[in-house]
């Protein structure tokens, strides 16, 4: 339960990049550097997938009824599932 409680951060921080990365793509003109790189990066290339890994566990705790003990915030669930919509909706008009 301890990584699974870590992946959400993990995901927590890779989705503010990609809000973060999302602004300042539609910036006029971007600043550039290599923190806004590994803004970008962060955001677009590890926020979907860690996502997904994230809800995947979730789902399967919450299918074998072991949710409560991983004593996860709720509200930072919400969160991350509001963006992950957001950046899933994204990869599918982007392409």
């Amino acid at each position: 339960m301890q990584v699974l409680k870590l992946l959400v951060r993990v995901a927590f921080i890779c989705n503010i990049c990609f809000l973060l990365a999302f602004l300042i793509l539609w910036l006029p003109n971007p600043p550039g550097g290599q923190v806004v790189s590994t803004v970008i990066v962060m955001g677009y290339l590890l926020g979907l997938p860690v996502n997904a890994i994230v809800f995947g566990w979730a789902i399967a705790l919450r299918v074998r009824q072991r949710w409560r003990h991983a004593a996860i915030s709720g509200r930072l669930m919400v969160f991350n599932l509001i963006v992950f919509c957001f950046q899933f909706i994204s990869l599918i008009f982007h392409w």
